[in-house]
């Protein structure tokens, strides 16, 4: 018998994915360094203050949670998931200057110490992150369900200012593009890279 409290938490986590995807602040639910995190179909984005976080799970394995506990098919045995950080070099911490409101708010209220609760969090579809290096904006948002993000590099900005690594991943370069491996899934960055 499944307690009570995972059927309600593991119902949570399926109902998320199927919201609109927006980022939600921060107010104290989740770590200090997390700035806003998004719910995704493949997990979570955190928005942090000096890069990304992803952390994926394997979508098939994912859904396979609901059908089990429809009677449909037994639990798995086991869940794949993979966390990487893309952080930005050269930055203390993101200067959010323009986020594009949602009609939306979310209260967090977990566990008896309000110290670790948000309430009234507020939800946005865009972030814009204003001179994250010198005259070089970066926008954070969505389009058709898929994360996206745009470095805006403003006339007189050098692109070569641009510097980012990856911790718990080594993307390759395959046809101009990032090709990202983890034990489950292969994906690539939707924008060419040369």
């Amino acid at each position: 018998m499944i307690p009570r409290g995972l059927f309600i938490c593991i119902y949570l986590l399926l109902g998320l994915s199927n919201q609109a995807q927006q980022f939600i602040e921060n107010k104290g639910q989740w770590p200090d360094h997390v700035l806003f995190r998004a719910e995704i179909p493949e997990g979570h984005i955190y928005i942090e203050k000096v890069g990304i976080t992803f952390d994926i799970r394997d979508v098939e394995q994912w859904s396979s949670i609901s059908e089990a506990h429809h009677g449909h098919s037994a639990f798995p045995e086991r869940l794949n998931f993979h966390a990487y950080h893309m952080e930005f070099l050269g930055i203390e911490t993101l200067d959010i200057q323009t986020t594009t409101n949602s009609s939306t708010s979310y209260n967090f209220f977990r566990g008896n110490d309000p110290s670790e609760w948000g309430s009234d969090c507020r939800a946005v579809q865009e972030i814009l992150c204003s001179n994250l290096w010198e005259k070089i904006d970066l926008r954070l948002y969505f389009v058709d369900g898929q994360f996206k993000y745009d470095l805006i590099v403003h006339p007189s900005g050098d692109p070569s200012d641009i510097k980012f690594r990856y911790k718990g991943i080594d993307p390759d370069v395959e046809n101009g593009q990032l090709r990202f491996d983890t034990d489950f899934t292969t994906f690539f960055e939707s924008r060419p890279y040369l």
